[in-house]
């Protein structure tokens, strides 16, 4: 931010296509130097990535590994990375790219999903638009961490990334209820739950 401006950082970091300058392959930030990625061959390990590219690499197992898991009543867990999620909400709810910029998903906050017996998501009313979705959390905690969120844009003396370190959650309740198919998200998290009813 320091360098581009935030507002060239935000585009970079939360538009559907525009992608950030690639990265070198001699910098100690380029993925290939961390032993994660050795099994993948260098030419697939992207120098660059935009939401589309993360979208377009989470909908084939989506489709061809949850949404069967799902069918067959499965409950499913999913750690991802926040903008995997992003690219998945705006998948499920059909958010124009232009809206996707301004949609901050806070850190390890659950994100909860009624779906139909189609897959399609089922707007709540505690959802947040353009999210058909909702948080677990109360509208006011919600607002300041999703500041956090979009502060990561912007420098100032004392930046530092937020945490989720403070946050302490109930234990998420399972009971029997309707036919509905639930599928919660959290930030640098995805949690996917079958036709139980799901409380806080």
């Amino acid at each position: 931010a320091e360098k581009y401006g935030p507002e060239q950082v935000k585009l970079w970091r939360r538009s559907y296509d525009i992608p950030p300058p690639e990265i070198k392959k001699d910098s100690p930030y380029w993925p290939g130097n961390d032993n994660k990625y050795a099994h993948i061959d260098e030419a697939d390990i992207p120098l660059s990535e935009c939401l589309k590219d993360t979208v377009d690499r989470c909908l084939p197992y989506w489709e061809g590994e949850i949404v069967p898991a799902l069918q067959r009543g499965k409950t499913v867990l999913v750690a991802a990375h926040g903008n995997s999620i992003r690219g998945m909400v705006k998948y499920l709810d059909n958010i124009h790219e232009d809206a996707i910029t301004d949609l901050e998903i806070p850190t390890a906050v659950p994100l909860v999903y009624h779906l139909d017996a189609n897959l399609q998501p089922m707007k709540n009313e505690r959802a947040v638009a353009p999210l058909s979705g909702y948080f677990l959390v109360d509208p006011e905690e919600l607002a300041k961490l999703q500041a956090a969120v979009a502060a990561q844009s912007v420098v100032t003396e004392s930046s530092s990334a937020p945490t989720s370190g403070d946050r302490e959650w109930d234990d998420v309740k399972m009971d029997g209820g309707d036919e509905s198919v639930r599928f919660a998200c959290f930030g640098s998290g995805c949690l996917m739950l079958s036709t139980e009813d799901m409380e806080e």
